[in-house]
């Protein structure tokens, strides 16, 4: 196999992958049964009011549903919901940080009833 064969399977393979997502004046739009999350801010001070470095912060779990796709009816905006750390698709737009989801990826919808 040949480098130029590598770059276009490269290339095949992002086109797969790529996210289901539009960007439009308007803001982001995904498509599909996608679900696009804002994370909760990061804890960046300990319960004991130590600052945390960077390395120690972990990314959050949680966060509330900002928009949905065409196909997602489980769920609505402004949910509070879980998910994995390795799910979805991060994003950095006009600093907020998103995440895309498909729904299958939330594990759960928080709500403030006691359990």
């Amino acid at each position: 196999m040949t480098i130029n064969e590598l770059d276009l399977g490269r290339e095949l393979n992002s086109s797969i992958d790529a996210p289901s997502v539009s960007i439009t004046r308007t803001g982001l739009h995904p498509t599909f049964d996608r679900i696009l999350v804002e994370r909760l801010p990061e804890e960046t001070m300990s319960k004991g009011g130590i600052v945390l470095p960077d390395q120690s912060v972990t990314k959050p779990t949680q966060g509330t549903i900002v928009k949905l796709g065409p196909l997602v009816v489980a769920f609505a905006v402004g949910q509070t919901v879980m998910f994995g750390s390795y799910s979805g698709i991060d994003m950095l737009v006009d600093d907020h940080r998103y995440v895309l989801l498909k729904q299958d990826e939330i594990t759960a919808i928080l709500t403030q009833e006691p359990v």
